[in-house]
């Protein structure tokens, strides 16, 4: 596992945060908040509440969905590699099995008149 320290972390932060207000990004943000929060564009500054709860919640969403998927892809890693001496056996039998399913396909073929 990587072990990174504090200034690496700043660093990720800063870079984030500075793709976070570039001029493609910052433009899109009122259309983001009035699309998550079901409030009109001219409408944003009026119900900063509803617009403040709603981004909440779909960060936290997001957030949550994507630790989820880590956390599952690290638990399907973990289960690979504890057993990878079974399926370092099996990955011999692969190939001949489809060598089988290939040779009976073209045996069929062979037989059919054409």
């Amino acid at each position: 596992m990587l072990h990174f320290g504090p200034g690496a972390l700043a660093a990720a932060f800063a870079a984030g945060f500075v793709s976070f207000v570039s001029p493609c990004v910052l433009p899109l943000i009122p259309g983001y908040l009035s699309f998550v929060s079901g409030v009109g564009f001219d409408e944003l500054g009026a119900q900063p509440r509803r617009v403040t709860r709603a981004t909440a919640f779909f960060v936290l969403g997001f957030g949550a969905t994507f630790v989820a998927f880590g956390a599952g892809a690290a638990w399907f890693g973990s289960v690979l590699l504890e057993n990878r001496r079974t399926l370092g056996t099996s990955e011999h039998r692969l190939p001949s099995l489809a060598d089988e399913v290939i040779e009976r396909i073209r045996r069929e073929a062979a037989r059919r008149p054409s």
